[in-house]
């Protein structure tokens, strides 16, 4: 998916929101006596101040979800240098870093633009990958931040949390583009020249087995290894997608 078809589909995501809200919003007040037409711009202007809101504020909702925080000035340096390096090699913007405290090894990315994008790993990355392997997901969720796939995934994680759940989860799972965790995994090692390092990762979290514990289900598809029973169900299995990297 380009920048400018993350752009559209989010536009589309947030439209939709403000429509419904305007709509239950209009039906509220008409049933307490309003006129339909003060109603009508009553809910328009709700639901486009919502909308407005649930965009500048859906990165922390997501953050805030999966109980990540900030991560302190030199508090994982290796991964910090993993980071700093993919950055200036590939000119990337650098994303503010957050951790989360889990033994799960998994990572994700939010943010609505390269310029506003956090990169979140659980202290079981970390623990459990080879700095080879380390530097393959870290690359594969830059791809995904500089291609605005981050917009995206964040936009659908809010519908499918707020709206109602099988409408939710349809609208998100049509946001999204199928084979976007396969083409972040050849835009990782694209930039890593390693394909097996990414390949040894998504093996390693494969027979780890453990599921982060702060994971809603409307968010699940954020996760390099989504975890069962998520709202948004990844078209390529962690299976399919090792064994494309073990093709390359």
């Amino acid at each position: 998916m380009d920048a400018s078809t993350a752009v559209r589909r989010t536009a589309i995501a947030y439209g939709v929101l403000a429509a419904i809200v305007a709509v239950v919003v209009t039906a509220v007040l008409a049933i307490v006596g309003l006129s339909l037409w003060l109603g009508l711009i009553l809910g328009v202007v709700v639901g486009a101040a919502l909308a407005a809101l649930g965009f500048l504020r859906a990165d922390s909702l997501a953050l805030n979800a999966i109980a990540a925080r900030p991560m302190a000035a030199g508090e994982m340096p290796k991964l910090e240098n993993l980071v700093e390096g993919l950055v200036i090699a590939n000119g990337f913007r650098m994303p503010s870093l957050y951790v989360v405290e889990d033994g799960a090894p998994n990572a994700a990315a939010v943010g609505r633009h390269p310029r506003h994008s956090a990169l979140v790993v659980t202290t079981g990355l970390t623990e459990s990958l080879r700095r080879i392997e380390l530097e393959g997901v870290l690359a594969h969720e830059l791809i995904r931040i500089r291609h605005r796939e981050t917009l995206v995934g964040v936009a659908a994680g809010l519908l499918a949390g707020h709206l109602p759940r099988s409408l939710g989860a349809a609208l998100g799972a049509r946001m999204l583009e199928p084979s976007a965790s396969v083409l972040a995994d050849l835009g990782g090692v694209e930039l890593t020249r390693y394909p097996p390092g990414l390949a040894g990762a998504l093996e390693s979290m494969a027979s780890d087995g453990r599921v982060v514990k702060a994971n809603p289900r409307a968010y699940r598809h954020l996760w390099v290894n989504t975890p069962d029973d998520a709202m948004i169900e990844p078209e390529f299995s962690l299976g399919a997608r090792i064994a494309v990297l073990h093709e390359l």
